[in-house]
């Protein structure tokens, strides 16, 4: 059935204004003002929402065929009606691309994937102000503007683009070409159930997530699902209050109309789905629903069907819309304490929007996970889904239940399809799972990294829930650091590091250690890691040595050195002053299958005279 939804009316805005430029025939080569100064210029709901934003170093989209070419940028701008993204810039730095280099690594993470990365200097309140005064002396109206980010919606006549392309205080143009994502869920049939008892999904055990939950169920952290909506009245689902349900400027109104598309709510159940008497259990079923977050970016398009036999033809056709999606971005930015977002779907165009909005989100602290996307003929292995393909996002690829990458098969419960194995595989998780879709019903085989997404980002729910401070960067190092490696050794393009595994990411953490002298001996004191089976000492003598030796092991949580005389503790994490003599511990902690937590922060001591031997 078809519902009206309050939002479009501002999609009708938005056409009205294409209309309006289309059917200008006036040339405009230039600004039609050069007051670019005065916020009057500004409507009271823009300026209001200004502030100082730092700089930003993000991924770079690569040129496109009209950059340079003014006869294209015209043509692509009369596509769009003259409707176009703007980056901001304060002329005092270069534009983002003219400082943009070759990155190689992701920063060690994932190591064949290469990006372009640039840095936009700092906006200032008042740079801000005048390059939107700016844009509009060209005869721009700014039909958006996003506050956590420096760039707008505009829309222009299709001629001013050269001009307006060599503004200095536009850092770069997007035309707006509504950009459609592709969701990563299969299309192929699927039956519906009324579970009776409660299952719980292999994927689960999978990814050892029933050992976490003997620490967390996730309850504190918050999750963003950013998909097609969600089913507001699912059996296995928390309610959500309905400002927690967000669609296009924000607008409640993503769990008041039902998920026909069930895309959304099949996502949600991976991450959330109740520990209770029905249905299927979710890895992080014990969120709280007022922490539970979903923003509908995807617009369903064409109703499923019912076959006579009762299976359930799931996904009609899907836009996921770039605007959509930078909301959804801007609205964790502001009002998530860090958090985790999930992103089901991918574009295959690079967006600089879409690049701003997801550095900007991590720099806030927030974990993005996102699906690598699906192969439907064995020719799409490696096609690049952004943001996935983001420097900082957790890629995720999927494999099937006997731990086998998820590769291209014609048979099976996921026939026609396979997941993408590429460099923006971060790491891996369960390929196909039951899950729940309309009202009190689930399906039995979901197929895609649409799936396998929120197995991490469920991951990532418990492990902030755990470790509420742990920032951003320590929760992916959790994530990587004790997957299940399988392929080659180490890092791969089809599982990345390898499974995420959910006991050791969450139980497994380096110790905080407390230094102390007790009878002129060193003395460290940590409290319990829960996966910890033991602990190995580290020492390093200065001068002297000049790496860290294993120096003893122990089970309990305190360790004094009886071969070492000190005088004082010096500090954590330093060395004294240079040429001094020093001697360091620090503690990993170690799980029963061996792998530990590394090196963070030590204790440093000064020795008795004579040295620390």
């Amino acid at each position: 059935m078809s519902r009206h939804h309050p939002l479009r009316s501002c999609s009708l805005i938005v056409c009205a204004l294409v209309v309006w430029w289309s059917c200008q025939t006036d040339d405009i080569p230039g600004p039609t003002t050069t007051d670019t100064s005065i916020s009057a210029l500004l409507s009271p709901e823009i300026d209001s929402k200004i502030r100082d934003l730092p700089a930003l170093e993000r991924n770079v989209a690569s040129p496109e065929p009209w950059e340079g070419n003014d006869s294209l940028l015209v043509a692509a701008l009369r596509r769009t009606g003259g409707v176009l993204w703007v980056g901001l810039r304060d002329p005092e730095f270069p534009k983002t691309h003219e400082t943009a280099w070759l990155s190689v690594g992701d920063k060690g993470r994932r190591p064949n994937l290469q990006s372009r990365r640039g840095v936009r200097g700092a906006l200032s309140s008042a740079a801000i102000r005048a390059s939107l005064g700016a844009i509009q002396s060209y005869g721009a109206t700014v039909i958006k503007y996003y506050a956590a980010f420096g760039m707008a919606i505009i829309v222009i006549p299709p001629e001013v683009g050269p001009a307006l392309a060599e503004e200095p205080r536009v850092d770069w143009m997007d035309p707006f070409d509504g950009g459609d994502g592709r969701w990563f869920g299969t299309s192929v049939a699927h039956r519906a159930f009324y579970f009776t008892t409660q299952t719980i999904p292999w994927g689960d055990s999978l990814v050892a997530a029933p050992q976490a939950w003997t620490l967390t169920g996730g309850d504190g952290a918050e999750v963003l699902i950013i998909d097609t909506g969600l089913e507001p009245s699912h059996e296995d689902l928390p309610t959500l209050a309905t400002s927690n349900c967000l669609e296009m400027l924000n607008n409640p109104v993503a769990c008041s109309d039902d998920d026909s598309n069930y895309h959304g709510t099949s996502v949600a159940g991976v991450v959330y789905a109740r520990d209770d008497t029905m249905g299927v259990v979710g890895v992080a079923n014990a969120l709280d629903a007022d922490d539970i977050y979903a923003y509908k970016a995807c617009i369903y398009l064409e109703g499923g069907a019912s076959g006579g036999d009762g299976t359930l033809y799931m996904f009609g056709g899907v836009g996921c819309k770039a605007d959509r999606t930078v909301n959804a971005l801007e609205w964790a930015e502001e009002n998530l304490s860090g958090g985790v977002v999930n992103i089901s779907y991918g574009f295959t165009t690079d967006y600089n929007s879409i690049a701003t909005a997801v550095a900007s989100a991590i720099e806030a602290d927030i974990v993005v996970v996102a699906a690598v996307g699906n192969n439907f003929t064995s020719s799409e292995l490696d096609s690049t889904a952004y943001p996935a393909a983001y420097d900082d996002v957790v890629g995720v690829s999927g494999v099937m239940r006997d731990s086998v990458f998820a590769s291209f098969s014609t048979s099976g419960p996921c026939p026609n399809s396979g997941s993408v194995s590429n460099s923006s595989v971060l790491i891996s998780a369960p390929y196909w799972t039951k899950s729940t879709i309309g009202v009190d019903t689930y399906a039995d085989s979901l197929c895609g990294t649409s799936y396998s997404a929120p197995f991490v980002a469920g991951v990532a729910a418990l492990i902030r829930a755990a470790n509420p401070t742990m920032a951003r960067a320590q929760v992916v190092t959790q994530l990587t650091r004790y997957a299940l490696d399988l392929g080659d050794a180490g890092y791969d393009e089809a599982y990345g590091w390898g499974i995420v595994q959910a006991d050791l990411a969450v139980g497994l953490y380096q110790p905080d250690v407390t230094g102390t002298v007790e009878t002129d001996r060193p003395k460290l004191t940590w409290s319990s890691i829960p996966m910890a089976d033991h602990y190995k000492i580290w020492r390093q003598a200065h001068p002297e040595e000049s790496v860290w030796t294993a120096w003893d092991t122990t089970s309990s949580t305190t360790y004094k050195d009886w071969s070492t005389k000190v005088d004082s503790l010096y500090g954590y994490t330093t060395w004294p002053p240079a040429n001094g003599d020093a001697v360091g511990y620090y503690v990993e902690a170690i799980a029963a299958n061996g792998k530990g937590t590394g090196l963070n922060a030590w204790a440093t001591f000064i020795p008795q005279a004579g040295g620390p031997g």
